[in-house]
């Protein structure tokens, strides 16, 4: 009688156990579906809030602007700070290379590699922060940064 409701308890243990899993992994999935969108459709978000996008919880604070003389040519220096959490269920990647500056004219802009970058693998639940640098001409008028990590635009802020 004791080895059957010891073997009783440890199946509906492990019953608990799988469905309690499977309800969180269903849960993550549904709530990255909620935020992905195709290429054609981007997540917009205000400056400073978060964004759930691709298994990543992604923040942008834009910091402030400065001049820049490279060379001859005196160009603006937009300076962002970007957060990135990993809420989905595998290791994911984040840096700086993953974002573009879009200007009025639909011109982008590729991150200042001479300037600090960041990037680096993230485990589930962990973090990562690090600056991302533009520098542009003078004459462009820069509209919004975009979180571009392949070919697609996945979302995307206005900047002021």
């Amino acid at each position: 009688m004791k080895k059957w409701i010891m073997t009783l308890s440890a199946l509906f243990l492990v019953f608990l156990a799988a469905c309690s899993n499977s309800a969180e992994t269903k849960n993550d999935r549904a709530e990255s579906n909620q935020t992905v969108k195709s290429g054609s459709e981007t997540n917009k978000s205000a400056l400073n809030k978060a964004i759930v996008v691709n298994g990543l919880e992604l923040t942008v604070k834009q910091n402030k602007s400065s001049e820049m003389k490279k060379g001859e040519q005196t160009k603006k220096l937009y300076s962002f700070t970007v957060k990135g959490k990993n809420v989905g269920n595998t290791k994911s990647g984040l840096g700086s290379i993953d974002f573009v500056l879009k200007t009025k004219d639909n011109k982008e802009i590729q991150i200042d590699d001479s300037l600090e970058n960041f990037g680096n693998e993230i485990s589930k639940g962990k973090e990562i922060h690090g600056p991302v640098y533009f520098s542009v001409a003078e004459n462009l008028v820069v509209q919004k940064i975009e979180y571009k990590p392949e070919d697609k635009v996945l979302a995307s802020w206005d900047v002021k």
